[in-house]
């Protein structure tokens, strides 16, 4: 039996973590490389008891993320990818 679900969490992309990174409006919050990224995302799940086979994660691409975000009035931010990786959750897209 498989771990029940607990969050859907928006998986940045590895392949251009630099560009996606560098739209963000809080970019000098975010690591600079996608591996420090992922230690740290993997860190926080762990303090707060979540284990990542418990997430969807939500694979966010720059253009969908600014289009969900521009029509919600959302910034390109934390919040702006959590209700991003929640709406494609419910709706299940872009998840693995």
């Amino acid at each position: 039996m498989s771990p029940a679900i607990r969050a859907a969490i928006a998986w940045l992309p590895e392949e251009d973590f630099a560009t996606f990174r560098a739209a963000q409006v809080d970019a000098d919050r975010l690591p600079a490389t996608w591996d420090q990224w992922r230690q740290r995302f993997e860190r926080q799940l762990k303090q707060q008891g979540i284990s990542l086979e418990t997430c969807i994660r939500v694979h966010v691409q720059l253009d969908d993320l600014r289009a969900f975000c521009a029509a919600r009035g959302l910034v390109m931010d934390s919040r702006g990818r959590s209700a991003f990786a929640a709406f494609k959750a419910a709706s299940g897209q872009g998840l693995q």
